[in-house]
């Protein structure tokens, strides 16, 4: 079949979506952290704002 993906493969926009889920997951815990231990909580709201935008963007 033309534009068949190999058995098992992952598209490349999926692969890269993840990689961008992750990433943000990650940015938030950091911040979430950074706020509990410096009480500044605005590196939290921009990396949930980010991630949340981020996922919106990218579900279907």
């Amino acid at each position: 079949m033309v534009g068949a993906t190999t058995s098992g493969a992952t598209p490349l926009g999926e692969r890269i979506e993840l990689v961008l889920l992750g990433l943000g997951t990650l940015a938030t815990v950091a911040a979430a952290y950074h706020a509990g231990t410096t009480g500044n909580w605005m590196p939290l709201m921009i990396a949930s704002v980010a991630t949340g935008t981020l996922v919106a963007l990218t579900s279907r």
